[in-house]
């Protein structure tokens, strides 16, 4: 959806809150009137506005479109950890591939449209409730909208720029909020530079927090299931933490991921908890924040164009076809035999202590003992064979094996995630002791009782959290946004990749932006072509 559709459609019918009371549409100023005499009233246009990202074929008619899930899988694809199969079935050829990566290219053409949609559903939201407002519940749901615009101009500012750091004044976003629909639908709204950018997402978050603390409603107290969906107090202080992280700003992103962790009522996923297929329900004590699936959803009575069928080797979908999943053996071979995480993953044997004698005899049917994997990953793929390194993380609905109903939630934030950012804020700002005693204190409680790590260089305590990020947070669509912001680049020589997809790509190289899709610079009057980022060559494929 372009900015100038978009503005459009939000200045002349406000979308989803253009709720019929007493018997006739009512105008923003009434709704406003309304929320506050009965602000249950706005609790639809909030579970609607999470419920934009949770689509089946939203923006392309492909299998490959299965909302916000997908960008966060196409996302991990396009680094080195997260590897599918040189296969047909593998419907996310062109996020592994790097192809595409011009102005009508499909990541960009899903990531715009969907970011926007929801941005779009948060404006109307946010343009109905005064920011002045007293009421609990009216100040919580405000809050909610305001966080998840913040969010989705977060996710999409990693995408489309390089870190804030590398240059502020940068092009960012067209920044459409509900102050500047009407304008901007009539005259078009140009790209903000990427400190304007981040000026929004951070004021946006400043006032969802400010409103979370003094509200008295939560989640639970607005939806009985599966209230996760919505964003508390702990998750408004978790993305601020990440911002902070992403800028560089290490004291404080460290402060706000002790507050998440201070203000959390869950805790960390245990040793014994993760010994086993997880990750599969937003009420796990872990999770933060997450989409929730139900069984009526159409992403799953499509029966293979969702998560499950793409990532979760024990659901029946696209997996058994051959779109696995797997480490990459670079991060694989880095785990130690005593972490639990290393039951993740099979082993060259198609092992893993952390699975049961059904799951392994499931498999069977999928190993090959005669595989010559040097062979297979030189060329095309075209069976259904598993790999090593095959993951083993994520739980099939409800732990059955061969389960045809994908009904996963999906998550978008875990406590643990708070405990790596609190030790490389603290390490990175000057208190290395804290934070190496904060990482190795979780590690060693949480995932790995051996755990031994020591230094006293920062920059080298921020480099081993970021291999722990990367094996704790693997498929959760987060490990391209780190190699963004510590500017690593991707190389995926001696990495078990298939030739089509192994390359080198430098930190800086423009290949790792996405290019705003053609129909909005067609929209937008205000953004050119030459201003909707390089078209890159596709990377051409390394030997080892």
């Amino acid at each position: 959806m372009s900015i100038g559709a978009m503005a459009f459609l939000a200045a002349s019918c406000a979308d989803d809150l253009n709720t019929e009371y007493l018997g006739y549409w009512v105008s923003t100023e009434q709704k406003g009137e309304t929320l506050e005499k009965d602000p249950s009233k706005a609790q639809a246009g909030v579970t609607g506005t999470f419920a934009t990202l949770n689509q089946c074929l939203g923006v392309y008619s492909d299998h490959f479109d299965f909302g916000f899930p997908a960008i966060m899988m196409g996302l991990d694809l396009q680094t080195e950890d997260y590897m599918g199969k040189a296969n047909g079935y593998n419907w996310h050829l062109d996020w592994q591939r790097y192809i595409g990566r011009n102005n009508s290219g499909v990541p960009t053409g899903m990531m715009w449209n969907y970011m926007y949609k929801q941005i779009n559903s948060a404006n109307a939201l946010i343009a109905t409730i005064d920011p002045a407002t007293e009421n609990d519940e009216l100040m919580f749901y405000l809050a909610n909208g305001l966080a998840v615009r913040a969010f989705d101009y977060f996710t999409l500012v990693q995408c489309y720029q390089f870190n804030y750091t590398v240059n502020p004044n940068a092009l960012g976003l067209p920044l459409l909020t509900e102050k500047n629909q009407d304008e901007a639908a009539a005259n078009g709204c140009p790209r903000s530079t990427v400190a304007e950018t981040y000026a929004l997402i951070e004021g946006d978050l400043d006032l969802a927090i400010s409103l979370l603390e003094k509200s008295k409603t939560t989640p639970s107290d607005v939806i009985s299931t599966k209230p996760k969906r919505m964003i508390s107090l702990a998750t408004a202080y978790g993305l601020r933490a990440r911002v902070h992280l992403v800028k560089h700003e290490y004291a404080k992103a460290a402060e706000f991921a002790q507050k998440a962790i201070t203000s959390f009522t869950g805790r960390p996923y245990s040793m014994a908890e993760v010994s086993k297929p997880a990750f599969a329900s937003l009420d796990d004590s872990s999770w933060m924040w997450g989409m929730a699936i139900a069984e009526t959803d159409r992403v799953v009575t499509s029966g293979i164009v969702n998560w499950p069928s793409f990532c979760c080797t024990f659901a029946d979908g696209y997996v058994t076809n051959g779109a696995w999943k797997a480490c990459g053996y670079k991060l694989w071979n880095y785990i130690p035999a005593t972490d639990v995480r290393k039951g993740w993953f099979l082993d060259d044997n198609y092992f893993s202590p952390n699975v049961t004698e059904q799951h392994l005899k499931y498999l069977e049917d999928w190993i090959d003992p005669n595989l010559n994997l040097t062979n297979i990953l030189g060329g095309i793929d075209a069976t259904a064979v598993l790999y090593p390194q095959t993951n083993v993380k994520f739980d099939s609905y409800q732990s059955v094996i061969g389960q045809t109903v994908n009904c996963n939630d999906v998550p978008y934030m875990r406590i643990e995630e708070m405990y790596y950012i609190l030790a490389e804020g603290q390490a990175m700002s000057g208190n290395t002791t804290g934070g190496l005693q904060t990482l190795v204190d979780f590690v060693k409680a949480y995932r790995n009782p051996s755990y031994n790590f020591n230094s006293t260089v920062a920059e080298v305590i921020q480099e081993e959290i970021w291999w722990q990020r990367r094996l704790e947070l693997w498929g959760e669509g987060l490990a391209f946004f780190d190699v963004m912001r510590l500017n690593k680049g991707i190389d995926r020589r001696n990495n078990r990749e298939p030739y089509i997809y192994r390359f080198v790509i430098e930190p800086l190289d423009p290949v790792l932006l996405y290019c705003v899709p053609m129909s909005e610079i067609t929209a937008n009057r205000q953004i050119s072509v030459e201003q909707g980022n390089t078209t890159s060559p596709n990377p051409r494929p390394v030997n080892e």
